[in-house]
């Protein structure tokens, strides 16, 4: 595995934290032990021994995009990220049947937001409970871990629960 592949898995790993802490948080549950995996990148087991299989991507954008968006901050509703969010949730879905997806009994797509806020993305979004071969959908705004350490989540996709879940700042200031 090359230097850039480790930093990947080991900023992958990181994400990963994050979202088991804010998922169980939101969710109540937690997930157990995670192991490394390639299709999908991690796999494990939740609390009754069903097999978890958790897909960690990112929502980015281009260098020259990121520094418009620093000038000109995306506004709610914004349909390029949306767009992009949907061609990557599409994207993840074609991987489903490769590797050992076939054999989790639960599916987990994580859309971190790097770029660009939870608001820009998810505002006026309705949780859906069709996730085409996903059981789950979540995204998990990044742009908040440096300030509280922890990621907000929104249900893309979930059977029950729906909508965002501030798990983030839980109502202390930023920096501590």
């Amino acid at each position: 595995m090359s230097d850039r592949e480790l930093g990947k898995r080991e900023n992958e790993r990181e994400h990963l934290a994050l979202f088991i802490d804010a998922y169980r948080l939101a969710t109540g549950e937690a997930l157990l032990e995670m192991y490394d995996s390639e299709t999908p990148d991690f796999i494990g087991q939740d609390e009754v021994g069903r097999i978890v299989g958790i897909e960690i991507t990112q929502l980015r954008f281009s260098p020259d995009e990121r520094h418009m968006h620093r000038i000109y901050p995306l506004d709610p509703y914004e349909m390029d990220a949306w767009w992009r969010l949907l061609q990557l949730m599409h994207q993840k879905h074609q991987k489903l049947s490769k590797g050992r997806w076939p054999q989790c009994d639960r599916k987990i797509l994580v859309i971190m937001l790097v770029d660009v806020s939870m608001d820009a993305v998810a505002t006026g979004t309705e949780t859906d409970r069709d996730g085409a071969g996903f059981d789950e959908v979540w995204l998990a705004d990044h742009t908040q871990v440096e300030a509280f350490g922890a990621v907000d989540l929104f249900a893309i996709v979930h059977p029950m629960l729906e909508g965002r879940f501030a798990t983030g700042d839980r109502g202390q200031k930023p920096f501590g």
